[in-house]
């Protein structure tokens, strides 16, 4: 249930009690259908890859039993010729059963990377969602925050989360915490988080830290991605121009 959604229905002082507790209810049913529509979808994705491989298997089974005929054909024949045909028709059957067996893997691969993007980009949403960014920098903000750590995908009490392999952070804690750095602020409007600050920085500030070179986020966005990576691999920092 969305959290906004239920506190706007609450907050609605020309809404009756009752039409409240109606809405509430429509709500909830909407984001448990929608939770069951997800559900089902990855379902029938993990259906299909399972029938992808029992196929592959069924086809190695077969693969099993031709090389028995295969033997037995080879018996009536001399040696060379035993030779010759058992090493053309063992080509033949291998090839096709290695064709099939990446193609059920490419499926898998392109079932998981569509998994894992997903769940990346719903954990991104979520730590950004609060934060006034600028509409403009937001794709650069959400960049720079997941090149400055290093998230790798694990499993929490049943959950796939992102989570930093150096700091312990997730995506969501990572994407909060940099809005209150110097840098950050440069992304943000009127340079403020819209949220208390966690002891990182000093709100309102427009210039960078002392001995770190700086650049307005306006000269940062003009240069080429190849000068915009060296800026901020050597500590650069990006900052609200000084009005």
């Amino acid at each position: 249930m969305n959290p906004e959604e239920l506190k706007a229905i609450l907050e609605n002082a020309e809404t009756s009690l009752e039409d409240k507790q109606k809405a509430i209810m429509d709500l909830h049913e909407a984001a448990e259908k929608s939770l069951k529509l997800k559900n089902n979808e990855l379902i029938a994705a993990e259906k299909k890859l399972k029938d992808a491989q029992k196929a592959a298997e069924e086809k190695a089974t077969a693969l099993a039993g031709k090389n028995t005929e295969l033997e037995e054909t080879l018996k009536k024949n001399n040696p060379e010729d035993r030779q010759k045909l058992y090493d053309a028709k063992v080509a033949e059957l291998e090839g096709k059963h290695k064709s099939d067996l990446e193609a059920a893997q490419a499926e898998r691969d392109k079932y998981k990377a569509a998994h894992v993007a997903r769940i990346r980009d719903e954990a991104i949403a979520d730590g950004i969602k609060e934060l006034k960014l600028i509409p403009a920098y937001k794709d650069a903000y959400v960049a720079r925050v997941m090149q400055l750590h290093s998230f790798e995908m694990v499993e929490i009490d049943g959950k796939s989360e992102f989570i930093d392999s150096v700091s312990n952070k997730s995506i969501q804690a990572a994407m909060r915490e940099f809005s209150h750095s110097t840098e950050g602020k440069a992304f943000i409007e009127n340079g403020s988080t819209g949220g208390g600050a966690p002891g990182s920085g000093t709100q309102g500030k427009t210039g960078g830290t002392a001995g770190v070179q700086t650049m307005s986020r306006e000269q940062f966005f003009g240069l080429s991605p190849a000068a915009q990576a060296e800026f901020t691999n050597k500590g650069g920092q990006v900052v609200k121009a000084a009005s």
